[in-house]
This record gives structure tokens, C-alpha cells and sequence, in this order.
């Protein structure tokens, strides 16, 4: 397969998958780079903000990936200060360090067989635009690195630590014979090894292949059939927490009846119950439901289950959602209005179930103020 079908048929599409879009100027072709005196032009630049972040340079399906094309991409990043590069002939892809010497091992990060591509996500994710953007690729990066220099320097120094141990122990335990102290020191040391390179195995470790990621619950509920009850007809304990937090009238709402979900929030208590306060014109506290889960703290929009891509908007990395069960959103007939603009909910508080049914306005949950 030639260079152009390469990138055409496989490479391409790949980054694309990886969420580098054309469309949106994610992706260049062609993009130009000057090294010394002389113009070139590098296959793929992936894009942040406008600036190159990333230098994809891919060859033919024959090609061997030598020395000499290594060489050069990594000499298209250097020239432009960009740290990774990538060298792919569409059955191997290189992601390469520029910053790192010439003859260094480390400035191969990592090799990927592209037919092994689903049991390597984790490699391929290091070049996602998401991993580049979050810096999450320099991290990762750097932590095998440290750990690889770790395993190697614990390796040159085994035998010295050994007896730097077998020192210690000595005088502790003088019943046992010379013999077995070094033994036991060796043992010591060895485990200590090895439990470093597990560590090391784990952190480089290929994702193993994974299920599709779930479609979006289809729990939806017309607004129109929602249930109107009073507070006091609420099922609850006094000491319940409840989790209040404020929306948008279109948005937040359609988000709340398409779902019977919120998302998303920084939290850290356990509410028994949830509550939401509409803003203007409404300005009140119109909608409550039972809890029936909240996520562990969301590293990525990844792990985000049961929510359509475009309602993920207002997602930040250890946000969480607050899932209801199902069919325990009601709209309240008699709701907490606002007693001043500054007693209302403009970021998630928290209040008891004994003080949500007894309020009459939201400053007899938090005073005058809803600033905490």
C-alpha cells in the first residue's frame, strides 16, 4: 500500500476516531515546517488552539520505519518545539519524544501494532486529542520514565543495598548464621525489585478490549406527567441531606426530564435526596427527587455512562452526576421561593429534609446570604 493510501485508508481515520477533527481546524494536512534554510512539509498536524501540538509523519505500508525517518520527524519537532511525534507506516505506529537526545532509548515512548490496536487503547490514548489538551500525555509519559529509571538504578545497586540491609539486620538478629542474613537481605531486595516492576508492567499495561460504551438511558420523563405534590407528602427522614443546585430554565430542565439525572457537580456528601432551583423568571425551588446514585468523581467525558455527547457541555474533569430513581421526580406545588437575590442557590449547597418541607423561602435554609 502506498503513502497516500496509508493515510487515506488508515491514518486519517484514525486520528479522527482519536478526536482530531478537520472540520473544526483540529487537523491539518500538509502543514509546513522549516528546517535550516529548507521548507518541508510535515503529513498531519494535530492542532490546539491553532497551534501544532503534534507532528504525524506516515510512510509507506512496506516501509520499515528506520533510523533515517525517525531522524526526520523528530527534527520537524524539534525545529518547532513540539514534544511528540509520531511515525506510522499504517502497521506500526512510533510515538516519540523530540525533547529527549538523539541517542536516547527514551525517546521512543511507545510502539503500537496497529492490528493489536484493541487491546492498546491505553497507548493509542496518549496521542487522543483529549490526553494532548489535559496534558494528560506528559504526564503519563513521565511516570513510566521515572519509573523505568527507578527499576534501572534499583538493578545497578542490588547488591550494595543487599548488604547495606544485611548490616541493619546484623545486630537485630545475631542468632542467625552470616549465611542466611545475606539470604534473607538478597530476598529482601529482590522483592523490592520486583515489586517496582510490576508497578512499572501495570502503569505501560494495554487496556484490555472493552464493551461498547452504553447508549443513553432512555429514561425520559414528560414534563407534562410529572407528578405535583406538596412537601410535607414526601417520603423522608428529618436528618436526610438533600442537594440542592440551580439551573437554567431551558437548559438544566431538559437535561433533569430527559435523564432524571444532573449533571454535572462538584460534591462530596452522600444526599438522600436531590432538589432543583430554577432561575429566572421562576426563582424558586420547583423539582425534587430520590437519589439513587452519584458517580465517583469523572476523570473524562469517557467515562460519563447514560449521557448523549451533545449534553455534555458543562462536563469538567471530578465532576460527578447525581442519577434519581427512576420515577421519583416530582414538581412541588407549593415551592421555595427566593427572599432576595443573595439567598439564592447560585452554585450546589446542601440542607436537611427537616428544613426543605418546614422553608418558606430559601433564606430559612441558609439565611440571608447562600453564600457558604
Amino acid at each position: 500500500m502506498k503513502e497516500a493510501n496509508v493515510k487515506l485508508r488508515i491514518i486519517q481515520p484514525l486520528l479522527e476516531a482519536l478526536g482530531w477533527d478537520p472540520g473544526t481546524g483540529d487537523l491539518e494536512m500538509e502543514y509546513p515546517v522549516q528546517v535550516g534554510a529548507r521548507p518541508f512539509a510535515v503529513d498531519y498536524a494535530l492542532m490546539v488552539n491553532g497551534k501544532a501540538a503534534v507532528y504525524v509523519e506516515a510512510k509507506s505500508f512496506a516501509s520499515g520505519l528506520p533510523e533515517e525517518d525517525i531522524r526526520q520527524v523528530i527534527s520537524y519537532g524539534s525545529v518547532d518545539h513540539l514534544r511528540w511525534c509520531v511515525l506510522t507506516n499504517g502497521r506500526e505506529l512510533q510515538i516519540l519524544d523530540s525533547s529527549e537526545p538523539k541517542e536516547s532509548p527514551e525517546r521512543l515512548v511507545t510502539t503500537i501494532r496497529l492490528q493489536d490496536l484493541p487491546i492498546q487503547l491505553a497507548e493509542i490514548h496518549l496521542i487522543s486529542r483529549e490526553s494532548v489538551v489535559s496534558q494528560e500525555t506528559e504526564k503519563m509519559v513521565i511516570e513510566r520514565k521515572t519509573m523505568r529509571s527507578a527499576t534501572k538504578r534499583l538493578e545497578e545497586s542490588q547488591e550494595s543495598i543487599a548488604k547495606s540491609i544485611a548490616e541493619v539486620i546484623r545486630p537485630i538478629l545475631p542468632d542467625l548464621r552470616p549465611g542466611d542474613i545475606e539470604k534473607l537481605a538478597n530476598k529482601g531486595v529482590g522483592a523490592i525489585l520486583e515489586s517496582v516492576r510490576q508497578t512499572q508492567s501495570t502503569r505501560s499495561k494495554p487496556l484490555a478490549p472493552q464493551a461498547p460504551k452504553p447508549a443513553a438511558t432512555h429514561r425520559g420523563v414528560p414534563k407534562a406527567e410529572l407528578p405535583v405534590v406538596a412537601r410535607r407528602q414526601l417520603p423522608g427522614s428529618p436528618n436526610d441531606l438533600i442537594l440542592i443546585s440551580p439551573a437554567k430554565v431551558i437548559r438544566g430542565l431538559d437535561f433533569l426530564f430527559k435523564y432524571q439525572a444532573w449533571g454535572f457537580v462538584r460534591v462530596n456528601g452522600q444526599p438522600k435526596h436531590f432538589a432543583l432551583y430554577v432561575g429566572k423568571p421562576d426563582s424558586k425551588i420547583l423539582y425534587v427527587g430520590e437519589v439513587e446514585r452519584l458517580t465517583p468523581p469523572l476523570a473524562t467525558k469517557t467515562d460519563v455512562v447514560g449521557i448523549e455527547e451533545q449534553d455534555l457541555e458543562s462536563f469538567e474533569p471530578g465532576k460527578r452526576v447525581v442519577w434519581l430513581k427512576a420515577g421519583s421526580l416530582r414538581k412541588l406545588s407549593d415551592p421555595i421561593v427566593v427572599e432576595g437575590s443573595a439567598s439564592a442557590p447560585y452554585s450546589s449547597r446542601y440542607t436537611t429534609f427537616r428544613e426543605f418541607v418546614a422553608a418558606k423561602t430559601t433564606a430559612d435554609l441558609w439565611g440571608k446570604s447562600s453564600k457558604g
